[in-house]
């Protein structure tokens, strides 16, 4: 059968058979879709095909002349199906970077969702499997490559950069995770488009039909439209037509549901934004901070958890020098010095463990006694994210082991474990007596691991 004669559309499949999901949903759009392997694929002609619908594997080239529906996989790096015209590139190798899978929230773009009509599409089949990712895992961001990658992605060929795109979900109202694609031509040109999804992505039937619909209206000669021979209620029998209504029914009660829920969604992540945006005045400051904002975090935590806690500067007999931030007390028979520090890009200072022994002589010379603990709270590495933190003084185990042993209980614990202490007893996962008890009795240093849950 000649190109000519060959009934449209003409398809082709990659990674996906035709008893897939996604192959079901090419069969009902008629014409004479091709299930191909990856080095099947990589082989076709342009003249074969007006459309590519591909999942996992990459396509280096891809004529300029097909639309393409392309489900990225956990494998996706570095580079996109890119288009080309012989010697020319007429796609840019897009950049496909791994992200660590903990965005603050994820939000669609309103105006590309909408143009497409798969704005609510987004919500269900992107937006929902990315929130709900308890494990975490990485997710793919997309962005243009600069001129060092256009360069090296490009190896030789010559490269127009006249391409858009349009992100269709972004991560923090920045960085893409699903976009559309195309090349900015004349107006009345008729382009060829991309549509590049997340791996995550589900209703992936419903993808492949909704690409093919905002195929057909670009280009109603190669994507012909789809006849509803089976919706018209009044060619029905009536067992089928009341059928029928009970679907639509239910399909409108789940779309309502659907609606709410990410309406809801969206009011507890602009409520969440605002507690961020206040994170400066909350309990956050015990993990971005440092200086005085910081000691005054560690103070709040502390009284908090029970401790009496004094601001040393504050005292009479230490205005005229430097001394330790704080002074946590329990019922006046037990006192520990504290020196608080924070460091964006160092877990801590060995020398400050030598600050608190001599803060521990000037309060011997002034109470005739040692301290009972000396403790360094330090916020090590605050320009990080806390999971990405190593441990306070990790690399001086010696110096944390030489300080454990002093003749009062040098203790050195980060603002992190503060953090999730501090969260424990407001949120009443923890009792505060049961935490003080622990810290009165450790030496050296302290992990969240280390506190006994207990009974609250």
């Amino acid at each position: 059968m000649s190109n000519e004669t060959r009934p449209h559309p003409r398809i082709l499949v990659v990674g996906a058979t035709e008893h897939s999901e996604i192959g079901k949903a090419v069969a009902r759009l008629g014409g004479s879709p091709k299930f191909a392997t990856s080095e099947e694929g990589e082989a076709a002609r342009e003249g074969d095909f007006s459309a590519l619908i591909q999942v996992g594997h990459r396509q280096n080239l891809i004529p300029r002349s097909w639309n393409v529906l392309y489900f990225m996989d956990e494998d996706t790096e570095g580079r996109i199906p890119t288009y080309h015209d012989k010697e020319r590139l007429n796609f840019p190798y897009h950049v496909i970077g791994e992200r660590p899978g903990y965005a603050q929230e994820f939000v669609v773009d309103r105006g590309t969702a909408d143009h497409y009509g798969v704005h609510e599409l987004c919500l269900k089949s992107i937006i929902a499997p990315l929130r709900n990712n308890p494990d975490k895992t990485p997710h793919l961001i997309i962005r243009f490559p600069n001129e060092s990658e256009w360069d090296k992605a490009c190896d030789g060929y010559i490269h127009d950069q006249d391409i858009a795109m349009a992100p269709l979900v972004a991560e923090n109202r920045a960085d893409p995770v699903a976009v559309v694609l195309w090349r900015e031509e004349d107006e009345d040109a008729e382009h060829n488009f991309v549509y590049l999804l997340p791996s995550v992505t589900t209703h992936r039937s419903e993808w492949v039909a909704r690409a093919y619909e905002n195929w057909s209206d670009n280009i109603p000669t190669l994507f012909p439209a789809l006849i509803d021979t089976g919706s018209d209620e009044k060619w029905m029998t009536p067992d089928k037509a009341c059928l029928h209504r009970e679907l639509v029914a239910y399909q409108d009660e789940t779309e309502l549901i659907v609606r709410e829920r990410h309406a809801h969604a969206e009011t507890l992540l602009l409520k969440r934004d605002q507690t961020d945006a206040n994170v400066q005045q909350g309990m956050q400051r015990l993990l971005y901070t440092n200086g005085e904002p910081l000691v005054l975090a560690v103070s709040q935590a502390l009284s908090c958890i029970g401790f009496d806690v004094i601001d040393s500067d504050l005292l009479p007999e230490n205005a005229a020098a430097r001394n330790e931030d704080l002074q946590v007390s329990i019922d006046g028979n037990w006192t520990a010095i504290v020196e608080v520090k924070g460091y964006s890009d160092s877990s801590g200072k060995a020398r400050d463990l030598n600050t608190l022994r001599r803060y521990a002589g000037i309060y011997e010379g002034r109470k005739g006694l040692r301290p009972d603990a000396a403790w360094y709270i330090v916020n090590g590495q605050f320009s990080r994210q806390p999971r990405e933190r190593e441990e306070p003084l990790g690399s001086s185990p010696y110096q944390i082991q030489s300080f454990a042993e002093e003749d009062f209980s040098g203790v050195v614990i980060s603002t992190a474990t503060l953090f999730l202490l501090w969260k424990d007893v407001v949120t009443g996962h923890r009792d505060g007596s049961q935490i003080m008890d622990h810290l009165k009795s450790c030496k050296g240093a302290v992990r969240y691991e280390d506190f006994p849950t207990g009974d609250v």
